[in-house]
């Protein structure tokens, strides 16, 4: 009697769970070929093929990896059609590494890389907050900010706008903060990171004609 009990337990348990949809597969597909950082001895590298990942993608997961006794940078060897994922000595600072590569004629694309990584780190940051501040800390970014689009990890284009423009990394990219900004949010929905909410969605839902944007995943 007990036996059958456990095991209608475990079905019932077993049944909550479904196969994850495909939503972050790229980001995930990146994330675990970087699974060697967690075992790489200082001042070795690994290599990946160009060819089959992007270098903001992987650029931004080191920055997340990374910790203060195990630096990690991406370098770019375009002719040999690889990247190298490199563990710095320790305490060494990866930003410093990386504008030391601009006397290189390979610097630039690296260089720009680690800026791409940084809008994308300050760009999540940023949404992160807006489900943990005030409501009226959020709606001092936005008017329209609901109790709503907190509860669905919504947040609108005029909010992160407001919040970002000043943040130096925004302010001093090319192209000037609103380029950024843009570019950002196209790349994180391209990864399944976030979403952009349909517009019907967003009006029926959260009342706003504004574009909004969903966090799914980070």
């Amino acid at each position: 009697m007990t036996e059958d009990n456990d095991e209608t337990t475990a079905e019932v348990t077993q049944s909550e769970f479904i196969d994850p949809s495909p939503v972050g597969d790229e980001l995930m597909r990146h994330y675990a070929a970087l699974e060697p950082c967690e075992r790489i001895p200082v001042a070795k590298s690994f290599t990946l093929p160009m060819a089959e990942y992007k270098a903001p993608l992987l650029m931004g997961l080191l920055k997340q990896i990374s910790k203060l006794h195990r630096v990690l940078v991406l370098i770019e060897h375009a002719e040999l059609g690889l990247f190298e994922i490199r563990r710095l000595p320790n305490g060494y600072d990866a930003g410093f590494f990386y504008h030391t590569l601009k006397a290189s004629a390979d610097a630039p694309d690296n260089v720009g890389n680690y800026e791409e990584a940084e809008l994308r780190e300050k760009l999540l940051e940023a949404l992160k907050a807006s489900f943990v501040l005030s409501d009226d800390e959020t709606k001092s970014y936005d008017p329209s900010f609901s109790l709503q689009m907190k509860n669905e990890n919504v947040v609108s284009y005029t909010y992160l706008h407001r919040k970002l423009a000043n943040i130096a990394a925004f302010r001093k990219a090319k192209g000037g903060a609103t380029a950024a900004l843009k570019k950002t949010l196209d790349t994180l929905c391209d990864e399944g990171v976030i979403e952009r909410v349909p517009p019907a969605y967003a009006e029926k839902a959260f009342q706003v004609t504004a574009k909004v944007y969903r966090l799914m995943k980070g």
